[in-house]
């Protein structure tokens, strides 16, 4: 057994790292959740992962996201991301899909995977993720809202079902009702209440970019390991939706 990964063995026992080692993961989001749940499963041992994002590298990513430096502005997220990964297990199989997230994408691409991390922070992406992990029986963890938030220790793991103070999954469990996808997903969750940032950075008309929501290191890391863990946890011990 390669060095790199002799310590997880310890952990996982051979045959589970065997198996961890033909699934095939698909995250959606390279930002701070998205990375750092990429980069959790590739130094766990993963080796098959896509990652979707049409995104590129700003300024304002440096104080959070765990691909982003100085030298990479402007960059493409997807790109940073895998060659990080690839520095770190040069073995692994990356896909990126420079994409923004819809119906028809989800559609063709999920199935093809084993299992889903949803790190999104669009209503709309995030229902046409979910709703095709449920249809294709994948394991799939969704993130919920890490915006504005700065506790590590309030994120934890449960069920979309028994979310708290977060405005995304409350609209997403409305949305995922009418379309009859169950609300017992996995999802990452912060109890934390959340600030309200009201100071105005620009005058778009788009609300996100004039009010964008204040962020530290700690609560999206975290969502990003919790996720990556969920992911393995349930691959090792089998789940299926």
């Amino acid at each position: 057994m390669d060095e790199q990964f002799s310590r997880l063995v310890l952990l996982y026992g051979e045959e589970a790292f065997k198996r961890l080692q033909t699934m095939k993961v698909i995250v959606f989001g390279c930002g701070g959740v998205g990375a750092s749940a990429c980069e959790a499963l590739i130094r766990s041992g993963v080796t098959h992962i896509a990652l979707v994002d049409f995104d590129v590298i700003a300024p304002s990513n440096l104080n959070r996201q765990l691909h982003t430096t100085t030298l990479n502005i402007n960059q493409k997220k997807i790109e940073a991301l895998k060659e990080r990964c690839l520095t770190i297990n040069p073995n692994a199989n990356i896909q990126t899909y420079d994409v923004f997230v819809d119906e028809v994408f989800c559609e063709e691409v999920i199935q093809h995977y084993d299992a889903v991390i949803d790190a999104l922070d669009t209503v709309s992406a995030k229902e046409a993720i979910i709703v095709h992990a449920v249809k294709y029986k994948k394991i799939i963890v969704s993130s919920m809202g890490m915006g504005n938030r700065f506790d590590p220790t309030q994120v934890t793991l449960t069920t979309l079902n028994k979310t708290t103070y977060d405005p995304l999954a409350k609209v997403l469990r409305y949305r995922l009702r009418r379309r009859e996808v169950y609300d017992k997903i996995q999802v990452v969750f912060s109890r934390e209440t959340p600030i309200k940032q009201d100071h105005q950075v620009s005058e778009s008309t788009v609300r996100k970019q004039a009010f964008p929501p204040a962020s530290a290191i700690f609560v999206p890391v975290s969502a990003g390991l919790a996720a990556a863990y969920s992911c393995i946890d349930q691959w090792l011990k089998g789940a299926t939706l």
